[in-house]
């Protein structure tokens, strides 16, 4: 006996198909034919719904699974995009000496531009960022470069340049500035860091050419005297005329 109901199929006039009888659960009774026949379909139906019920859950538990799943792996696919992209940006931080990309104010760019009025020939903005200065420069006339570490922003400076119809008059070199020659170049600008402008000094004093303007951004040189200060506060740009130099025997320009 099974909750109360036992049933095996039977084809004699009563079965073997047991129940409580009236009140007293201690009081059985047959059934008859019909009567267990209507037993046995109310428990192949009940049977039915359970088998039912369970693989609606299952099922359940399957989407919710295979939603949990698919979730995880868009996160982990995000988070692996994001760092792919952020690391350039990142690792500068990394180094000894960190030069975080700060966009030139349009104000920096007219001073300048400003500071080397009157010049021409080949220009170098070190650490050009997303080339805003190196393309202003090669809209006023100059062979403009621009060294920067970042891929993405040199990628970008080059589809601007492309843009504006100066890829003939601007240049993106994706490189180390303290491995960049210098000596090629009689117009140098640097947006640099406080922390930096020492060894620059030194790297420019080894490279420099003859009839060289070098324009500091930010932060001035430690030990040279500017020819002329322009703006105020992070505007501020200082410029330098020939500054002392070593003399250097003639570098190649670099390779495009």
């Amino acid at each position: 006996m099974q909750s109360g109901y036992e049933y095996k199929p039977a084809l004699q006039a009563y079965t073997n198909v047991w129940k409580p009888h009236g009140d007293c659960p201690f009081r059985i009774a047959r059934l008859s034919r019909a009567e267990g026949q209507s037993v046995c379909v109310r428990r192949r139906e009940n049977d039915s719904r359970r088998k039912s019920e369970d693989f609606v859950d299952k099922s359940e538990t399957d989407t919710t699974l295979h939603v949990h799943s698919t979730a995880l792996q868009c996160t982990g696919g995000t988070a692996v995009v994001l760092s792919v992209v952020c690391f350039p940006f990142v690792s500068p931080a990394l180094r000894r000496f960190c030069l975080p990309y700060v966009p030139a104010t349009a104000t920096q760019i007219e001073n300048v531009m400003c500071a080397l009025a009157g010049r021409s020939g080949r220009l170098v903005d070190l650490g050009s960022g997303d080339g805003r200065i190196v393309l202003t420069a090669a809209k006023a006339g100059y062979i403009a470069d621009g060294v920067e570490l970042n891929p993405w922003l040199i990628a970008y400076s080059r589809l601007r340049a492309f843009q504006l119809g100066l890829s003939g008059h601007s240049r993106f070199y994706c490189q180390d500035l303290w491995k960049f020659q210098l000596h090629p170049y009689p117009n140098i600008i640097i947006f640099g860091v406080q922390e930096m402008m020492p060894k620059l000094e030194e790297k420019l004093t080894n490279e420099l050419r003859n009839d060289v303007h070098v324009v500091a951004c930010r932060f001035p040189f430690p030990t040279w005297t500017p020819d002329a200060t322009l703006g105020t506060g992070l505007d501020t740009v200082w410029l330098y005329k020939n500054p002392p130099r070593i003399n250097v025997k003639s570098a190649r320009c670099p390779e495009i």
